[in-house]
């Protein structure tokens, strides 16, 4: 593929993307605003949030295309692998907590303890996350995952 085709294929993507994320978020936002869940003060600050993380993508994706060189990238690639193994390990850890608590089961900390739970969720989680984010990266030659 040629670089200019990459780059404005993931542009039209991404203004796709991003408008849909600022719209869902706004709409959650106002939701939760109106059913007296959230202050005033928190709908500003989570829109505002928000639109800053859109911002950071885009940063990302403009220097990953634009000014890169292949090497930059796959060494970016790796990264992001190993980093989205972790996040996905402590989402998973709090998925684990979550479950344990709807089935009617008492939190993990009262179970395992306060410093076995603190060790799973800033060591044990991420690491595991990590190394298996790792794998699959590998697996897949670091390559993105192509957006259809």
């Amino acid at each position: 593929m040629v670089a200019g085709e990459e780059k404005s294929e993931w542009k039209s993507y991404w203004k796709k993307i991003s408008t849909l994320f600022l719209a869902a978020v706004s709409v959650i936002l106002c939701v939760l605003y109106s059913l007296n869940v959230i202050s005033l003060y928190w709908l500003i600050r989570e829109f505002i949030a928000a639109l800053g993380a859109v911002f950071f993508l885009y940063v990302i994706q403009y220097v990953k295309f634009e000014k890169l060189s292949e090497k930059g990238r796959l060494t970016g690639n790796k990264v992001a692998y190993v980093v989205g193994g972790s996040s996905l390990g402590i989402f998973t850890f709090f998925g684990i907590a979550a479950i344990l608590r709807i089935i009617g089961l008492p939190p993990l900390s009262y179970i395992i303890g306060s410093w076995p739970t603190i060790i799973l969720l800033l060591v044990v989680s991420p690491c595991l996350g990590g190394y298996f984010g790792y794998w699959i990266g590998k697996k897949r030659g670091f390559q993105p995952p192509k957006i259809p």
